[in-house]
């Protein structure tokens, strides 16, 4: 069964997240930053003005926090720039995101239309995150997924998918899907809804069956091949395990971009 979420930005004034929490939400993805102004493309990066107060509220209420950085580059120095602006913001607070930094890749306005271009901006911005401490994922939508990007299918997906049914969404196996706008307890007006296809408090012990959710070497930013739906777990030392088939090691791995199957 996947986790309800929401995800929030300078659009929800103050929540409640105690209340929320009680309405059922168990994760929350909270905007952090900007590339450009919709308004005044000369404007930007800038921190959204309500990170600060959502992050710390979910925090203290016990949800478990990601955050993202909505991207607005033309180009590769544009996207460092971004990059950079976004790890500067969260680093006061890094200790308190357990989830993932996400891309958020649908500014149809400013982002490349070109399919390499694109994608290559997001590969530097997702080695950026890595090389900062944290898990890259992307946010995106199927029309970009299918006409904008390349091959991006080692990054987790926050997919954007409006309207249809989880079976529909699940063909693109994202790690949490954002179906609609809904209302939850604590927070006024709409917000937009999150499933999260993953177990955040699961403990990983030598035997479980694991997925992977982020294909990086652990503390490297390498990248390996995943070739199965699941792996064993040969050895755990603290937040590094060791995954393979039976006793044959395919790599080491940061416990935080693995989903334990099952119990």
């Amino acid at each position: 069964m996947p986790v309800k979420g929401i995800d929030v930005s300078n659009w929800q004034s103050a929540v409640d997240w105690q209340r929320a929490k009680a309405d059922g939400i168990s994760f929350a993805m909270v905007k952090a930053s900007q590339g450009k102004l919709a308004k005044d493309p000369n404007v930007g990066p800038f921190a959204d003005s309500m990170f600060m107060n959502h992050l710390k509220g979910a925090v203290r209420a016990g949800i478990p926090v990601g955050v993202y950085h909505y991207l607005s580059a033309r180009n590769i120095a544009e996207a460092e720039k971004e990059a950079a602006f976004f790890i500067k913001t969260v680093a006061p607070v890094k200790d308190k995101v357990t989830l993932w930094a996400a891309i958020d890749a649908e500014d149809d306005a400013n982002l490349p239309t070109e399919k390499g271009a694109l994608t290559q901006m997001i590969r530097v911005f997702a080695d950026i995150i890595v090389r900062a401490g944290y898990r890259p994922m992307l946010y995106s939508n199927p029309n970009y997924l299918t006409y904008r990007l390349g091959d991006v299918s080692d990054l987790p997906l926050w997919l954007a998918y409006w309207g249809v049914t989880a079976d529909k969404a699940l063909a693109y196996s994202p790690t949490i899907w954002q179906p609609s706008p809904g209302t939850v307890d604590g927070v006024k007006g709409n917000v937009d809804i999150d499933y999260g296809y993953f177990a955040a408090d699961s403990t990983i012990r030598v035997g479980d069956k694991v997925r992977v959710v982020s294909p990086y070497v652990y503390h490297s930013i390498r990248r390996f091949a995943v070739y199965y739906s699941s792996y064993d777990v040969i050895a755990v030392s603290g937040d590094r395990v060791v995954i393979g088939i039976g006793s044959v090691v395919t790599a080491a791995v940061h416990v935080k971009n693995l989903a334990k199957i099952g119990g």
